[in-house]
């Protein structure tokens, strides 16, 4: 009786240690995964830096430069910018003629002007082309699998943190 009553101990054991290694695993994932995140945002952060652009202005140009329109809130979602912050890069946008907006106060759209446009692109042209370069490696060694699981991590943490 005492020998199965050890090997229940046992086996319990062997399973908490597995469970325990999983967690320790995930946790190096983890912290891995956020190392990267943070170096990709550091690396708009210095490019911004270096190409005399605040961040935040950077984060309205790159969001006006797919030629569509959007609302504040939608740009402050996205990049999670405070949405007073928007404003006022907005207001400083505005006053040199990069944008125009229309439509109530609440759900104002704003876009590029045509002096916006040529701004745009002739000052965001090198980091979409290493944006580009660095996606096409991306998809040559990884394929689609990469975004999939990547969507698919974003998607849990979202439903965990939010319930």
């Amino acid at each position: 009786m005492d020998d199965e009553k050890n090997k229940v101990y046992t086996k319990a054991d062997e399973l908490c240690d597995v469970s325990k290694s999983a967690q320790a695993d995930a946790a190096r994932m983890n912290e891995r995964l956020n190392r990267l995140i943070s170096r990709i945002n550091g690396g708009y952060y210095i490019w911004a830096k270096k190409h005399g652009l605040q961040e935040n202005k950077l984060n309205v140009l790159y969001a006006l430069s797919d030629g569509k329109t959007h609302t504040q809130t939608e740009i402050s979602r996205t990049f999670l910018i405070p949405k007073t912050t928007v404003n006022s890069v907005v207001k400083k946008l505005e006053e040199e003629g990069l944008i125009e907006s229309g439509g109530s106060r609440k759900s104002r759209q704003i876009c590029l002007s045509c002096k916006g446009k040529e701004y745009a692109f002739a000052t965001l042209d090198t980091l979409f082309k290493a944006e580009h370069t660095a996606m096409e490696h991306l998809l040559k060694k990884y394929g689609e699998q990469f975004f999939t699981a990547y969507e698919e991590y974003a998607a849990v943490l979202e439903e965990n943190l939010l319930n």
